[in-house]
């Protein structure tokens, strides 16, 4: 019986894990500069340029989160590592953000060949490939976080013990 609880509350974890990796964040900001388009029937450019913008800012707080994981790592090695700075481990940092950068791209590439004109000139494709980004990043940032909280169960090459 105790081990049923124990699966029960491990599955419970992995849906409120997975209902934070995407959430109305995401899509709020996205709505709200789709929105200037379509409600005050402005320029789309306002538009274009709201999604710019809020692409900067997402791509901004995972650099900073990246930054933060990449020094903890450098600043605390693992307990079994001998010498200074564990380049290991900071080197499977670097290939997971890189296989992630990957996966990004592919997958807002994936989203873009379903406009009309998929070519990013055309600003109501970059448009929604921004959108896609903006989601994108947010959700891996919200990931590189979960790395800094190991109250929330979640499997983090962080904790030092």
């Amino acid at each position: 019986m105790a081990r049923f609880f124990f699966l029960l509350m491990i599955v419970f974890n992995i849906n409120a894990y997975a209902e934070e990796i995407v959430n109305d964040h995401d899509i709020s900001n996205i709505s709200s500069c789709w929105k200037k388009w379509s409600e005050d029937n402005a320029d789309f450019s306002m538009t274009h340029s709201c999604l710019k913008q809020e692409y900067k800012l997402s791509d901004a707080r995972l650099n900073k989160i990246y930054g933060d994981a990449a020094r903890f790592i450098e600043q605390y090695p693992r307990m079994w590592h001998q010498g200074g700075r564990d380049v290991e481990q900071l080197n499977m940092l670097k290939d997971s953000q890189r296989a992630w950068i990957k996966f990004r791209d592919n997958e807002c590439t994936l989203i873009l060949s379903n406009e009309d004109t998929p070519n990013l000139n055309d600003p109501h494709a970059e448009a929604t490939w921004l959108s896609c980004m903006i989601i994108q990043t947010n959700s891996r940032t919200r990931q590189l976080q979960l790395y800094f909280n190991s109250e929330d169960f979640y499997p983090s090459p962080l904790l030092r013990g």
